[in-house]
């Protein structure tokens, strides 16, 4: 899904993922996850990140590339896709 052999080293997502969680929001598989940079360059914090694909086996394209969707640590992000209230409107919010 995500091979972290093919990362760049200085990304903050190289090393340590777990914890992911794949949801199916309109047609879109999103997987959230927890990871790290275990390099002497990196803090040694973990963070949580998202990814995107198109189909649930990849491949994803991380969309936190440049820094993480939560601030240092932080651990288990999760998402949810709640309906719109108004049904003329045929959108969800994500």
């Amino acid at each position: 899904m995500i091979d972290a052999a093919r990362l760049p080293d200085d990304v903050w997502y190289k090393d340590r993922f777990w914890a992911p969680e794949i949801h199916k929001i309109r047609g879109r598989y999103y997987i959230t996850f927890n990871s790290r940079n275990e390099s002497e360059e990196h803090e040694h914090h973990h963070a949580c990140g998202v990814a995107v694909a198109e189909e649930v086996t990849g491949p994803y394209e991380v969309l936190t590339h440049d820094w993480p969707l939560t601030d240092w640590p932080s651990n288990e992000a999760n998402a949810y896709q709640e309906e719109c209230f108004d049904p003329g409107a045929g959108s969800t919010a994500v």
